[in-house]
């Protein structure tokens, strides 16, 4: 059985995982129509991130804006956060 979310949240776990752009498709599998990710996904080169996260940080950029609409998309202006709403299929 697959349940579904109206909201989901990501903070300061994406930079982390060896798979962030599948864990990304996961939350949107996931999520309602008309629910909403707040995801961030820090830019940190050489400090924290994960080699794997850090190779896969534009797939994970290009799933959200193929998938959501961005409210406010990653690195957009004010840093590594992100609001995303899934669009209702009609």
């Amino acid at each position: 059985m697959s349940e579904n979310y109206d909201l989901i949240i990501c903070q300061d776990v994406l930079e982390h995982t060896p798979n962030p752009a599948d864990i990304v498709s996961s939350f949107i599998n996931h999520l309602s129509d008309g629910g909403v990710l707040v995801i961030d996904f820090m830019n940190a080169p050489g400090g924290e991130n994960l080699k794997q996260a850090a190779e896969q940080r534009e797939a994970v950029k290009r799933v959200l804006k193929e998938n959501l609409i961005a409210l406010k998309p990653i690195d957009e202006p004010r840093g590594n956060n992100g609001l995303y709403v899934k669009h209702s299929q009609t």
